[in-house]
């Protein structure tokens, strides 16, 4: 009965093989909240509305000069 809990037990994953899943599953987290919070702070300038209307106004002059 002992070599058969053995045998079952030997087939869990080892400590470390949990660690590295485990970090690397952090890792993957983290770095989407960092992106998603880089992509929220570079992106606020535009959307200010007086923003949107300078921007648009360089892109109108910016055809028409072309």
């Amino acid at each position: 009965m002992e070599e058969l809990w053995s045998r079952l037990l030997s087939l869990l994953p080892t400590g470390l093989s949990l660690m590295i899943a485990g970090s690397t599953s952090l890792f993957i987290i983290s770095a989407y909240y960092v992106n998603k919070w880089l992509n929220e702070v570079t992106a606020s300038p535009w959307k200010n509305e007086a923003n949107q209307r300078k921007r648009r106004k360089i892109l109108g002059e910016i055809k028409e000069n072309d």
